[in-house]
């Protein structure tokens, strides 16, 4: 499982930022491997270099975002270049923005 977390030690100290450090914590300590991803691309141009700093996968691997709510945009964007990555997000832009539950995406991906 590959877990791409905007948790970040320069994110305010609220709750959410707090939860998102703990979630992003657990993941690692569960074995998973956890890359950071900026909440915006401000100086990059691209999500493609958001995530340049992340291995292509031999095979196709699942992936969860630990962030906040982003803009539609924003995560097709992300989504599209984790799947260049080989990193399918079990997470559709429909099932976050659409009316399907969060739980048919996982039901529907065949990994």
């Amino acid at each position: 499982m590959i877990i791409l977390s905007e948790a970040s030690s320069r994110l305010e100290p609220t709750p959410s930022s707090r939860e998102l450090y703990a979630s992003t914590e657990c993941a690692r300590l569960t074995g998973c491997a956890v890359y950071h991803i900026p909440q915006d691309f401000s100086g990059i141009d691209c999500a493609g270099d958001a995530l340049a700093h992340i291995p292509e996968q031999d095979t196709e691997s699942a992936g969860v975002w630990i962030g906040y709510i982003p803009a539609p945009e924003h995560y097709e964007a992300v989504f599209d270049a984790a799947i260049e990555k080989g990193i399918r997000l079990l997470n559709t832009l429909s099932s976050i923005f659409g009316r399907r539950s969060l739980i048919e995406p996982i039901r529907d991906w065949k990994g």
